[in-house]
């Protein structure tokens, strides 16, 4: 047991970082480190979101609100890793496909005045989501959409695993008392 002390992750090691020394005594406070069915909810349904909607950046944004809601910041960041090389491709095609679908629904009118708009303030024409084609508008409202319903599930998933372990622990409790 002693050889996987290296890899524990606890929040005096995290504040030893260079980085996060000025965050030091935010971090350290035992609020954001418990484990309540709310708290790990919360930081599970910030860790899909940013997961989700951010290529890059996701475990800094996560950690970032489930400091100011006062969520878990492990489950923040771990679960951040719900987009990685292997659902990557998945995420994006579910997104484009959704963005796709959700596209048919809109009025032209609503779709063809944000493309104008966008092009009078130069913000998608000359971005690199402009330079990449119409799919990335359908990709990007896909995002803004499976993020929220990712976010939902996190909290949903965090909350139920959460209430089970404390579940497990009393009657695992019980048994050893007895």
């Amino acid at each position: 047991m002693a050889r996987f002390s290296a890899f524990r992750i606890s929040p005096l090691r995290l504040i030893r970082s260079r980085p996060l020394r000025p965050f030091a005594k935010r971090l350290l406070d035992r609020g954001l480190w418990r484990v309540t069915p709310h708290a790990v909810g919360i930081g599970m349904a910030v860790g899909c979101f940013f997961g989700i909607l951010l290529p890059f950046g996701q475990i800094l944004c996560a950690v970032a609100l489930a400091v100011v809601l006062r969520g878990n910041l492990l489950s923040a960041a771990l679960s951040t890793l719900i987009s990685n090389p292997l659902t990557f491709p998945p995420i994006y095609y579910a997104a484009w496909q959704t963005g796709k679908l959700i596209k048919t629904w809109l009025p032209g009118d609503v779709v063809s005045e944000a493309a104008h708009l966008a092009d009078e303030t130069h913000v998608v024409s000359e971005s690199l989501l402009g330079s990449m084609g119409a799919a990335s508008g359908e990709v990007l409202l896909g995002l803004l959409i499976l993020a929220p319903l990712a976010a939902l599930a996190g909290y949903l998933l965090g909350r139920s695993l959460s209430q089970f372990r404390q579940g497990w622990r009393k009657t695992d409790l019980h048994r050893t008392s007895a």
